[in-house]
């Protein structure tokens, strides 16, 4: 392929949340790897980039990048995706730079957000938080997972997700397929609840597991993920399942936690920690994402 990375790599520099961003040296590498495996590179030297990827499972990927303050790049961006989408009908492609242009010139060519990639401090996030969650709901306990509760809390888990499939759960329609991943979930949960440091918890209504939360190591930061039951929704209970998971990571020394959601409820309180939205996930198949959620403060 005649396009490398280093032709490319000032505008993906000059677009990309900061942030976010890692070095040059590592953006470079990890767009490099994506031009080496790419099907098609479309560019507007230096304005605008669409790097149009294999499909993967049900996903065909894009990554795309244009300055939010050029109106040709934008409108150039938006056409050529257009003329692109109809190659895979699970399109997905991963905006990067100011969310707010990007999605106002992508939106009338049929694209939405379907998902947001999230950063925050952990630290910030708890000076918000403030009294949220301090006290229980009367009847509610959180307690550290158990290997005795894994099997509900995957059941629990996978029963919620599969009844709004836009929020990502990994699944199939293969049963088999299904229950290997469950499995693996499973054997994750399972060494977390024989750690000696407890990082995942069970939500309990007179003693009965109604929600799961933990988080997830990975390289710099944590994830988050968080899990109630409908009957235990609108009770509060997401703040005091945030206040221990974050106290958790700032007594580990961890000072940042990212995530990836298509949940709104979750975008929202992401806004008020203080999480910014560092990169939009664009499809065009609804539900989309509201826009107003999207208004995440961002560096």
């Amino acid at each position: 392929m005649s396009v490398y990375a280093d032709d490319l790599l000032p505008l993906f520099l000059r677009v990309r949340d900061p942030a976010w961003s890692t070095t040059p040296g590592a953006t470079r590498a990890w767009l490099q790897d994506r031009l080496d495996e790419a099907i098609e590179v479309h560019t507007l030297p230096d304005r605008a980039l669409v790097v149009w990827g294999p499909p993967r499972g049900a996903v065909q990927h894009a990554v795309i990048a244009a300055d939010p303050s050029d109106a040709g790049a934008l409108a150039w961006l938006g056409a050529r995706l257009q003329s692109l989408h109809g190659l895979h009908d699970g399109f997905a492609a991963r905006v990067d730079g100011a969310v707010g242009p990007l999605l106002q010139a992508l939106l009338p060519c049929g694209f939405g957000p379907v998902s947001v990639e999230l950063t925050g401090g952990v630290r910030e996030a708890l000076e918000a938080l403030g009294d949220r969650g301090a006290r229980l709901p009367e009847g509610f306990a959180i307690r550290p997972l158990e290997a005795a509760d894994v099997a509900q809390v995957v059941a629990q888990r996978r029963a919620g997700f599969e009844a709004h499939p836009e929020h990502g759960y990994p699944t199939s329609p293969d049963p088999t397929v299904r229950a290997r991943i469950d499995a693996s979930i499973a054997d994750t949960l399972l060494d977390a609840a024989r750690a000696d440091v407890p990082t995942q918890h069970v939500v309990t209504q007179d003693t009965r597991v109604v929600g799961s939360f933990g988080v997830t190591p990975a390289e710099g930061a944590h994830g988050i993920d968080l899990f109630l039951v409908p009957s235990a929704r609108g009770r509060g209970l997401a703040w005091c399942g945030y206040g221990v998971l974050l106290r958790t990571l700032a007594d580990h020394g961890i000072t940042r936690f990212d995530g990836t959601t298509a949940s709104p409820a979750v975008v929202h309180v992401s806004a008020v920690l203080g999480r910014r939205v560092h990169t939009v996930i664009l499809g065009h198949r609804p539900p989309f994402l509201p826009l107003g959620n999207l208004s995440v403060p961002r560096a």
